[in-house]
């Protein structure tokens, strides 16, 4: 195969190779991948600093045919415009560029204003485009050519202008003009500018006069818009406003007006100019003030006012509507007239046409607000005060309306990520017209996008039910979609949506006495709904929070939440404890769910998947988890609550196995590295052997654990009379409480119940003795609701023998690992019987001690149960019989309190986190509802400590109805230090040992309630500041330097320059310590001082 390649300088010949074939396949390629890049929009943004290029595809050598691209470009900031400076354009030209072009468009799409369209050859910049730029690069199907080159970069030309209010000072004797920047070219985007305008003379008013407008128009001049404030800020009463191409004139009451002029992003117009002037301020009034009504608000005031106006006026107003056709509207906005019967001194009247011969529309005097429209072309107004009494007179607002425009057809908007936009009701803030039908759509850009909707201001008529004026937000865009609410009134709701749009709907019957609403929407990511972002960190001593989205808003029916959560340094560990959860229990967990992963995504361990109510705890074996949260169709019912944090990495235990051969010798087990607490979520067991006919004594010398109320829900050290978990427990240690256990066969097991919550540390002797057929003293054992346990006489169901003559006693005190009350049952009963049960019985009370209510006796076969009324109950087996009976078997379990009182008691520590929460939280809580908790720190030296993690309240003046007060005591006669309500996430600290927090309701409304953390911290950590240390520190040295001198001047003045010193003994005695522990006794006095070290 041969290729000939000609021009006018040479003709060559070549044979083709592989490596040309090649170079064509290539070229063949890079043309598909330049269509490749044109499938869609690619969204860029300036920088300040540098240029940055973009190119047509292929560029260098030839764009593609039949081809469309479109680069979106973003200024960066709001207060910056683009500027674009062609390197090169090499396109095909055609008359008008209708084959082969590339645009320019100020705004995000082609429906912008084109700026620049070209073709051929050509190199000229464009400036000032605006914050966003949108170029379109489209080819045909015939001439190819080398393309197109451009550089951009954002620049602050719009910042520099508007930067600050620019004053004037208007004369009387010559006019002043305004203008917008640029003009008469076209102004920029986003742009806000002041001025001030102030006369030479106190006693003179401003007159503004608008020559010129081009703006960009809108009904109610909700797009580009001019403010006039009669004041000297924006904050002073207005008194009008313009856009589109309107040119009012306006008026100060005293010597100052504030101008505003605001733009949007969209398009850009010529501007405004006006001229302004001083006049002599009057307080009366001649002949007939001829004005104009336009679209855009205006204001018209008594002479002076809001002074009050002078006696004897007679003043008349003419409005006309010009060429516009529609509705002429008028408001009282302010009325101070005397009032009289029948208006018969001073009064306003409203005639329908051009003077008082036409037909009187209305008359009025007082402070009655009045509004009115007509289709009349002109309104007159008179104004007349009488020799009498005045007042401040009245100002009136008044506009056109086009009621044909106004609604008629639905409005689509479209939702961006990047900023909030507003839209109102027809004519807002002024008042709407009757029966309008308004629709609004609301569209997320991306169509995985949700929106969400916040109503800014809000004044529609209430009604029951809402029969005459409503709005109605809808999950859709179609009146089909899920109704979200209707109301009216004056209420201040927010929506999201589940998909790509809402549709809002106004509706009015024929009254018009209300101002509308103003409303703003934006397009957010489904992401968002899960909190602050997917990448979170883990800190130390820092508890933060994860909260389903459907706690926030029910609106969230489906949505999966995704979080890495990792640690700072590589030597820590994750925690993540599941505070609340209700979640819909099902067998597999397959809607509703959390699932956390042993690393940093899903292809890592699974540590667990869990729905239901389960409030588990999770802990990496490394530095990160994996968090994943699902909700599908649920609603508040489906919640969940979880914090987490980062902790060092911990020793652990393994079991171990000690066999005891020596009875009278004592060894001793304790928590790894003793004496420091042990924290960690895994368990530790001891199982304890000894020889055939001894059993084991265990006596614990020291113990730290939480109290009884959380003792079995968290961390503990259980005692299991045999080798396993299965076999009979003998008690649980709780608290502090010194403790003494002994085995009825060769094994004991101790296990040590690790909890990532609330941890403990503790130490043990065990030595072994010979098996005892009676009991002596009384065994501590615990009672669990779900878990039955059992006691008995020694040596059952062998016969019991004693080995005394004296009689035997055998004592159990039973107590629940809760607030539940205990339950016994006597399963199996052979005693010696007798009718006063003198010789063999059962005795049970009501507590742990003898003295407490005696709630019966028991002998022979008898098999009663018994319930305490509190959390304790003590069984005495009691036998003088020298003939062996078989004794007794017991079942004891723990039940429900079903008596208990509406206050919670609560221990709180350091090293543990506890909750509260109202009843059926997250459920809404009930009306007329009165709970309290009452909250004591563990150690007398420690402060009580309360965070709100999650807050959903009635919101009310001063919290009045529904409220949780917070108090620095155990009663509500102590100080309160707070009280909350509304979504309010406060933090309480007491300055004593005591809590109480007291949640009262009053509200029919339907809100979650609240969730609340409690701990401790030390009384002395309220000091921490480091400005504090230093001034305790240089105090103290302050002291010792004054101490130095006193006693050095007392010295001198005693043994003046004569030498001093003390005898000392000749040599020290160095002291040593041991610890040498043979008994309970000076273990524990041993035991204290070496806790008091560290």
């Amino acid at each position: 195969m041969y290729i000939f390649i000609s021009n006018q300088m040479y003709t060559t010949q070549f044979k083709m190779t592989p490596f040309i074939i090649l170079g064509l396949i290539l070229q063949v390629l890079a043309a598909a991948d330049s269509v490749n890049d044109c499938l869609e929009t690619k969204n860029l943004t300036a920088s300040t600093s540098s240029w940055q290029l973009i190119q047509s595809p292929g560029y260098f050598s030839k764009y593609v045919k039949n081809m469309s691209c479109s680069w979106l470009i973003y200024a960066g900031d709001p207060n910056y415009s683009l500027q674009v400076d062609w390197q090169r354009v090499d396109i095909e030209y055609s008359l008008g560029c209708y084959k082969d072009f590339v645009q320019i468009y100020r705004g995000f799409d082609r429906s912008g204003e084109l700026l620049d369209h070209r073709c051929g050859q050509s190199s000229i910049n464009v400036n000032n485009i605006g914050r966003y730029a949108y170029i379109y690069f489209h080819t045909d199907n015939t001439i190819e050519r080398e393309g197109f080159s451009l550089k951009y970069k954002s620049t602050n030309s719009g910042s520099k202008i508007c930067t600050a209010t620019t004053s004037y000072t208007s004369h009387p004797y010559s006019w002043q003009t305004i203008t917008s920047p640029y003009y008469p070219d076209n102004y920029l985007d986003s742009l806000s500018c002041n001025w001030l305008i102030t006369t030479d003379d106190a006693l003179e008013i401003v007159k503004l006069k608008v020559l010129d407008t081009e703006m960009e128009n809108s009904t109610d001049c909700s797009k580009d818009v001019v403010h006039v404030y009669d004041g000297g800020t924006p904050r002073s009463p207005k008194l009008g406003s313009w856009c589109g191409s309107d040119t009012p004139e306006f008026i100060s009451t005293g010597r100052k007006m504030y101008i505003t002029f605001i733009t949007n992003d969209k398009a850009h117009f010529r501007g405004f100019k006006a001229k302004f002037i001083s006049e002599q301020k009057g307080v009366n009034c001649s002949g007939v003030t001829k004005l104009t009504a336009y679209p855009s608000i205006q204001y018209l005031t008594t002479p002076n006012y809001p002074h009050f106006y002078a006696s004897n006026l007679s003043c008349s107003w003419l409005i006309n509507s010009g060429s516009r056709s529609g509705k002429l509207y008028l408001d009282v906005r302010d009325s101070d007239i005397e009032y009289s019967i029948g208006c018969m001194k001073d009064y306003a009247e409203l005639y329908l046409g051009t003077d008082r011969k036409a037909d009187i529309f209305s008359r009025w005097c007082g402070g009655t607000r009045r509004k009115f429209y007509t289709y009349h072309a002109s309104l007159f107004i008179h104004f007349h005060s009488d020799a009498s009494l005045t007042g401040r007179g009245f100002q009136l607002s008044y506009y056109m309306g086009s009621p044909s425009a106004a609604c008629r057809d639905k409005t689509l908007l479209v939702a961006n990520r990047h900023g909030w936009k507003e839209f109102n009701s027809p004519f807002y803030p002024t008042v709407y017209e009757g029966n309008l039908s308004c629709w609004w759509i609301l569209t997320a850009a991306n169509e995985f996008d949700i929106v969400e909707l916040q109503v800014l201001d809000f004044e529609v008529e209430d009604s029951p039910g809402c029969v005459y004026d409503s709005v109605k937000v809808f999950d859709g865009g179609n009146v089909n979609s899920p109704s979200l609410d209707r109301w009216c009134g004056v209420k201040h709701p927010s929506f999201i949506s589940t998909g790509q749009k809402l549709m809002v709907q106004f509706e009015t019957d024929d009254s018009y006495d209300y101002k509308g609403f103003k409303m703003r929407y934006i397009a957010r990511d489904v992401s968002f709904l899960c909190g602050p972002g997917k990448y979170l960190k883990a800190e130390l001593e820092e508890r933060k929070y994860l909260v389903s989205p459907n706690l926030i808003s029910p609106l969230y029916s489906t949505v999966k939440c995704e979080w890495q959560i990792t640690t700072k340094n590589a030597d820590e560990l994750v925690k993540l404890e599941v505070a609340f959860s209700s979640l819909d229990n099902s067998t597999n967990c397959d809607d509703n769910y959390i699932a956390v992963y042993d690393g940093a995504t899903t292809n890592a361990k699974l540590l667990g998947k869990k729905c239901g109510n389960q409030t588990l705890t999770f802990v990496s074996s490394s530095w990160s988890v994996y968090v994943v949260l699902q909700l599908k169709k649920s609603n508040r019912s489906n919640a969940l609550l979880a914090t987490f944090y980062s902790e060092k990495k911990e020793a652990q235990c393994k079991d171990i196995d000690n066999r005891i051969s020596f009875s009278d010798q004592k060894n001793y087990i304790s928590s790894p590295e003793f004496p420091r607490i042990y924290r960690s979520m895994r368990s530790c067991s001891w199982l304890l052997t000894t020889s055939k006919n001894q059993v084991i004594r265990l006596e614990i010398m020291y113990a730290d654990f939480p109290q009884e109320s959380q003792c079995m829900s968290n961390a503990y050290l259980a005692v299991y009379d045999g080798n396993s978990r299965r076999d009979g427990l003998l008690g649980v240690v709780c608290g502090n409480e010194p403790k003494t256990y002994i085995s009825t066969g060769q094994q004991m097991m101790v296990l040590l119940k690790g909890h990532t919550n609330l941890t403990g540390r503790f130490l043990a002797a065990y030595y072994s003795e010979r098996k005892a057929e009676e009991c002596i003293g009384s065994s501590q054992l615990t009672a669990q609701r779900h878990t039955k346990n059992y006691l008995h006489t020694p040596s059952f169901p062998t016969p019991f023998k004693k080995n005394s003559k004296k009689s035997s006693h055998c004592a159990w005190v039973i107590a629940s690992d809760g607030p539940d009350v205990v339950k016994l049952s006597i399963i199996y009963s052979k005693l010696s019987k007798k009718e006063d049960c003198s010789e063999e019985s059962i005795s049970v009370y009501d507590g742990d001690l003898v003295p407490n209510r005696f709630l019966g006796m028991s002998c022979g076969e008898a098999k009663p149960s018994y319930t305490s009324t509190g959390k304790k109950l003590m069984v005495i087996f009691s036998s003088k019989s020298s003939n062996g009976s078989h004794g007794f078997l017991g079942s004891y379990y723990s039940v429900p309190n079903t008596n208990s009182p509406s206050q919670d008691r609560l221990v709180a520590m350091s090293s543990a986190i506890g909750y509260i929460h109202p009843p059926n939280f997250p459920q809404p809580y009930q009306s007329s509802m009165s709970r309290s908790w009452s909250i004591r720190s563990k150690n007398a030296d420690e402060n009580v400590v309360l965070e709100v993690a999650f807050s959903d309240i009635y919101l009310s003046s001063g919290c009045e109805t529904d409220s949780v007060s917070v108090y620095d005591g155990p009663t509500e006669y102590d100080v309160l230090l707070g009280k909350w309500c509304g979504d309010d996430q406060p933090k309480f600290v007491t300055s004593n040992r005591d809590m109480l927090v007291v949640f009262h309701t009053n509200s029919t409304a339907e809100h979650t309630g609240f969730l609340a953390s409690y701990h401790t911290e030390l009384q002395s950590s309220r000091f921490k500041h480091p400005n504090h240390i230093w001034l305790c520190i240089a105090l103290l040295i302050l002291i010792i330097l004054v101490g130095c001198f006193l006693l050095g001047r007392y010295l001198f003045r005693k043994y003046g320059h004569h030498q001093w010193s003390g005898k000392g003994n000749k040599g020290t005695e160095s002291m040593g310590s041991r610890m040498d522990i043979y008994d309970h006794a000076s273990t524990s006095v041993s035991m204290k001082s070496l806790l008091e070290t560290f």
